[in-house]
């Protein structure tokens, strides 16, 4: 209510609507307030997080690449881009796949199993919106939003909405 009323006043938020699972969706969407790609070089916080399953994982520390893909299940272009990117893990070896939303765990589970999808390459974390633990990001309140950090969690690359074929290009060149 609060981004409704503001974006009636200061013309600040993008108004969309989706189609999803036979209902209409309104999106407010705030716009960016600074250039999204300045992040890069940056070098995000150590974070422990944990999967679906309850499993603890620490991000950009098991692989050499890790993407962090933030998605909601109300978003066709995000599930895509997961669907996509679970079929290419055996293309990415050295890439840890980190797929964040708010969605709650039970959420999760539920759009699941009704879409019987079964994403086993990718580590799904509920429960977790990029606002918190990524400050950096709070501006960019769009989905999907993908960066693409190293071990030492510098930000290489970042990707808003379907950025999908440039995104496979750069994870292309960090794996030579």
């Amino acid at each position: 209510t609060e981004m409704f009323n503001d974006s009636l006043a200061t013309l600040k938020y993008f108004m969309s609507s989706r189609n999803v699972e036979d209902t209409t969706v309104f999106l407010l969407t705030r716009k960016f307030s600074k250039n999204y790609r300045e992040c890069i070089g940056e070098k995000l916080p150590d974070l422990e997080i944990k999967d679906l399953a309850g499993n603890k994982l620490a991000v950009g520390k098991n692989k050499n690449i890790s993407l962090i893909v933030f998605w909601n299940i109300y978003c066709p272009p995000c599930i895509k881009e997961l669907k996509i990117l679970d079929a290419l893990r055996e293309e990415y070896p050295e890439t840890d796949i980190f797929a964040i939303t708010g969605n709650s765990r039970d959420t999760i589970r539920s759009f699941m199993q009704k879409h019987n999808f079964r994403w086993e390459n990718i580590h799904l974390i509920p429960d977790c919106s990029y606002e918190e633990k990524y400050p950096l990001f709070k501006e960019i309140q769009i989905a999907p939003f993908s960066v693409i950090v190293d071990r030492d969690l510098v930000i290489k690359d970042v990707f808003v909405a379907e950025g999908m074929r440039r995104m496979l290009t750069v994870l292309d060149s960090l794996s030579k």
